[in-house]
């Protein structure tokens, strides 16, 4: 079963032991506490001293200008909500709702606190919050001490390289929040310009190595400006920045917490005896079925209709030294020019690559086929897009041979497919499925033109 099945499995099976009303108090209380774990939005605050990003960067995350720049807003906590509105909480204790998005309407009645509601797609994956202090250490210990207890992801923005001041206001975060934060260094683009960004990429891993899961570069403006006001994303442009990076860390992160969530689960369910009647797992594994028996499977995997196959672009790779020229002397020389080695797999290296293709062409035609006669839905069907794209990433990462360098070139392909699938999971419209698989299709593809090289 796919690791997207089995927290649906333990989803369900969790929901069904709470309502069969048989648990004691205290197993019913554990179990509601596992349930809510796996059904919960995980929690991603954003934190950092005044004028270091925070807005910015949480902009990015969201998809949309939410925060507008300059505005004094207090601490934000946003959440998914079918319907934009507000809800302050004000110095006196007292609370008042807006039933709008009007950030600026919250402004004006200067709340000590907001939840703020929007029907935004990031939204049903994280809820986000953004961490507002003063330049007081006192006042920052205090938002730190108070954010960490409702976090479960944080990233903290640095306009610098984890400056000494940073260092010891993070050092007293709870090391369970700081082994799920990362150091996001803001700015990036403008530090790449300048020609001091390694520089100060050195100095802050030596700073933020013991404090932070991650250290990550971002060129947050640059990052915005990728996506395009029709829903659209310019891909290269995303990554370049440092947005794919940091969109895929997050959301791996919160997959696996919800896949330990279910592994807690089971666990549970196995301590007290509990087995749902047999069931088909999921709709995925139940469309695959019916289709595997009434339909053969193509030899070449279907490109969905009428979209065309987008290409996917590698990753940027570092600069190799450029090669010797030939000696012009013979003919002959320009085929000497690529060593022969670079023109082919070796033999356990093409293997694991000829069962990758067929994973993807098992995959994919079942997938296309179920989609398009209706059996499946576009969230089962980008879910067994994300699983099969991170089995392709480890398999591969764990087979062939190391230092055929074609072989390289298609576990990068992998690895950048891990990365963009989870980005296409957040960008709105009706096409995320057929872009998810269109992302397979064009994997597989390049995958068999460097079989037949």
């Amino acid at each position: 079963m796919s690791a997207q099945g089995e927290v649906q499995e333990a989803h369900h099976e969790l929901k069904t032991v709470i309502a069969s009303g048989q648990l004691s108090a205290q197993l019913h209380e554990r179990a509601e506490n596992l349930l809510q774990r796996i059904e919960r939005p995980f929690r991603l605050s954003v934190m950092g001293l005044p004028g270091s990003g925070r807005s910015t960067l949480l902009n990015l995350l969201l998809g949309a200008d939410v925060l507008p720049e300059g505005a004094r807003l207090p601490t934000l906590q946003l959440s998914y909500g079918d319907t934009p509105s507000i809800q302050c909480t004000l110095p006196d204790g007292s609370t008042e709702t807006l039933e709008s998005d009007d950030l600026s309407a919250l402004a004006d009645l200067k709340p000590a606190f907001a939840q703020v509601f929007l029907p935004l797609p990031a939204l049903t994956k994280l809820s986000m919050m953004e961490v507002v202090a003063g330049s007081d250490p006192r006042e920052q210990m205090r938002a730190i001490q108070w954010a960490t207890k409702r976090t479960d992801i944080a990233l903290w923005c640095s306009k610098g390289s984890f400056e000494e001041e940073e260092e010891d206001l993070w050092s007293h975060a709870p090391e369970k929040v700081q082994d799920h934060a990362f150091l996001m260094l803001t700015n990036a683009d403008t530090s790449a310009a300048q020609g001091d960004l390694q520089e100060r990429l050195a100095a802050a891993k030596t700073d933020g190595r013991d404090y932070f899961k991650n250290i990550l570069p971002i060129g947050t403006k640059a990052a915005i400006a990728a996506r395009k006001p029709d829903g659209t994303v310019d891909k290269e442009a995303l990554r370049s920045s440092g947005g794919v990076a940091l969109i895929s860390s997050i959301l791996r992160d919160v997959e696996a917490a919800r896949e330990s969530a279910a592994d807690q689960a089971h666990v549970f369910l196995r301590q007290i005896d509990f087995t749902t009647a047999p069931k088909t797992e999921q709709k995925t594994a139940k469309a695959k079925a019916k289709i595997v028996e009434e339909a053969p499977k193509p030899a070449e995997m279907v490109q969905p209709e009428p979209k065309p196959v987008k290409k996917v672009k590698s990753k940027p790779k570092k600069a190799k030294q450029a090669k010797k020229p030939e000696p012009k002397a013979a003919a002959p020389k320009k085929e000497a020019a690529k060593p022969a080695e670079l023109l082919s797999f070796k033999p356990e290296s093409r293997a694991a690559i000829e069962i990758a293709v067929e994973q993807l062409n098992a995959e994919g035609t079942v997938m296309l086929e179920s989609l398009q006669s209706g059996a499946l839905d576009d969230v089962t069907v980008i879910e067994t897009c994300v699983d099969t794209v991170k089995w392709l990433d480890e398999y591969l990462s764990n087979s062939g041979v190391k230092g055929d360098a074609l072989y390289s070139k298609s576990c990068e392909a992998a690895v950048d497919a891990a990365d963009l699938i989870q980005l296409i999971q957040l960008e709105p419209g009706d096409s995320v499925a057929s872009d998810a698989l269109s992302l397979m299709v064009q994997l597989k593809q390049d995958m068999q033109s460097s079989l037949a090289a």
